[in-house]
C-alpha cells in the first residue's frame, strides 16, 4: 500500500484530520483516524526494533510487545491497548464517550512520544 518513507507523513495526516473530527464531536471517525495515526507511526518505528512484517492488525499487534521491549520511555502495549479500544468502538460503539475521549487523548500522547 505505502512506503515505509511514507508512514510518518500519514500517521501525521491521520493525527490530523483525527484531531479535527475529535473537535467536532464526531467520535466514531475521530477512533477510526487516531487508529490510523498510531498503526503508521508504529509501523514507521518498527524497522529500528523489529524486522517482522507489519501488514495486518495482527502482525503489528505481535511486534508490538517486541517494540515495546525496546523503547525505555513508552508504554507501547498500554497505548497500542488505547489505540485498539478507540478501533474497536468504529465497528462495535459500545463505549461511553468518556471513554473514546481518554482513550483518544493517550493516544495522542503516544503520538507525541512516537513522532518526536
Amino acid at each position: 500500500m505505502t512506503r515505509a518513507a511514507n508512514h510518518y507523513e500519514l500517521s501525521l495526516r491521520c493525527r490530523r484530520k483525527a484531531e479535527q473530527e475529535f473537535e467536532l464531536d464526531d467520535l466514531l471517525t475521530a477512533a477510526e483516524m487516531m487508529w490510523g495515526a498510531i498503526v503508521h507511526a508504529i509501523k514507521h518505528i518498527a524497522p529500528q526494533y523489529t524486522s517482522t512484517r507489519l501488514n495486518s492488525h495482527l502482525e503489528i499487534k505481535l511486534a508490538v510487545p517486541e517494540i515495546d521491549g525496546q523503547l525505555s520511555d513508552i508504554d507501547l502495549r498500554e497505548g497500542f491497548g488505547n489505540a485498539e479500544a478507540l478501533h474497536r468502538y468504529f465497528y462495535r460503539v459500545h463505549f461511553a464517550d468518556h471513554q473514546v475521549r481518554n482513550s483518544f487523548r493517550r493516544c495522542q500522547r503516544l503520538l507525541d512520544a512516537l513522532l518526536v
